[in-house]
């Protein structure tokens, strides 16, 4: 509660505001926004001052929790959704099914090819940057959120999407 809101305060304004608490965090620690691993996040929760005085326990539960896909590091990820509670999957996809079907007829062909901006047949995590800048959806997705719809496109995990994982 008191953490979650006063790492919220830390972070308000910033167009990714999961990369922007891994730069609170990282700043504590004299280092730059980066993959934390849980005892790095402990020595920075208990560095500042999260919602009050900070126990070294609690620091060890915040942390575990900041790590919400539970692989032992703290990523921009992790962080945006602990942070903020990710739009609903259905509402990204429709947004991206919206946008499928006004920009490019509902061809999802079509839609692919205009982000596989090298011409492929595979998108990288790269190619759904037009995602996250104004005035291609109504509502752009935030570096973060990118990166999560890109990783629940890999189903194979290949690191790339082809059209049938789009």
């Amino acid at each position: 509660g008191r953490a979650r809101e006063a790492l919220a305060r830390a972070c308000a304004g910033a167009r990714d505001r999961g990369e922007a608490l891994l730069g609170v965090l990282g700043e504590r620690l004299g280092r730059g926004p980066a993959r934390l691993s849980r005892r790095d996040a402990c020595k920075a929760l208990l560095d500042m001052d999260v919602g009050g005085a900070i126990t070294p326990c609690g620091a060890v539960v915040l942390a575990e929790r900041l790590d919400v896909d539970r692989d032992g590091h703290i990523d921009a990820g992790d962080a945006l959704a602990w942070l903020v509670p990710p739009r609903p999957e259905a509402a990204v996809r429709e947004q991206l099914s919206q946008w499928v079907a006004k920009a490019h007829g509902g061809r999802p062909r079509v839609a692919f090819d205009a982000l596989d901006g090298h011409s492929r047949g595979l998108l990288a995590r790269a190619d759904l940057v037009p995602l996250t800048e104004p005035g291609l959806l109504r509502e752009p997705l935030s570096k973060t959120e990118a990166d999560l719809v890109f990783s629940r496109m890999d189903a194979d995990g290949s690191g790339c999407c082809d059209l049938g994982e789009f």
